[in-house]
């Protein structure tokens, strides 16, 4: 399967996701000719995730992987389920690499993110939870990342050198509060404008009805939090 192709205006290249099955997953790198320059994949015991690969214009590589990890959740209910102790929650991993495929940043949801964050209409399965999915990945203008969470309704700032996050536009605790907007739910592709704006497409999967799915941006003011 030939997944997320793409082309990048700024280094003319073209790349897409090649996937045969879940232990072989190669992210695709191909001149203006469409002739192979290089193939990339997750390291470290993390599986490869289809949903993005970005090569910035510094040339920063950025893939998506997942990689579990067991967390009691005795204490929260899903869709009325009560969470077990042995939950194997699925975590959202970016990794960074270099042109050298030499690995520079590794960020783990489940590390800063806890499961109780998702919403209870993307469901609940205690052997593999996955309670955030992430499917985008974008390098700020300051480096730091931005990252499109589909089952938390929510969009991640990153702090690039530790890990926390910055702030989260959408979700169970969003930094911001929308003044003339509902909101967006089960989101992808979040990316920065030139403009400093945010824009996303807005599946509006548990937004409320009648649905309507839409591309959306927001200027975002940090000062007062809208």
């Amino acid at each position: 399967n030939l997944l997320d192709f793409k082309f990048n205006p700024e280094r003319q290249q073209y790349q897409y996701i090649k996937y045969r099955n879940p232990l072989q997953v190669q992210c695709m790198l191909l001149d203006a000719g469409f002739n192979l320059l290089d193939s990339f994949t997750t390291v470290n015991g993390v599986s490869h995730d289809i949903h993005d690969f970005q090569i910035t214009p510094s040339g920063a590589i950025y893939l998506a992987g997942a990689k579990d990890t067991i967390i009691n959740l005795s204490a929260y209910q899903f869709d009325g389920i009560q969470g077990s102790a042995t939950t194997r929650a699925q975590g959202f991993v970016v990794q960074e690499f270099d042109a050298n495929h030499q690995l520079l940043f590794q960020w783990n949801s489940n590390d800063h993110i806890h499961p109780g964050e998702t919403y209870v209409g993307y469901g609940y399965n205690p052997a593999a939870f996955d309670y955030c999915h992430g499917n985008s990945i974008g390098e700020d203008t300051d480096g730091n990342l931005l990252i499109s969470f589909r089952n938390l309704d929510a969009v991640y700032k990153i702090d690039r050198k530790t890990g926390v996050p910055i702030w989260q536009l959408g979700g169970k605790n969003s930094s911001f509060t929308f003044h003339n907007d509902a909101g967006f739910s089960g989101q992808h592709d979040a990316r920065r404008l030139s403009n400093g704006n945010i824009a996303l497409f807005d599946n509006a999967n548990l937004s409320p009805t009648p649905r309507h799915s839409r591309a959306v941006e927001y200027r975002l003011d940090t000062v007062n939090w809208t």
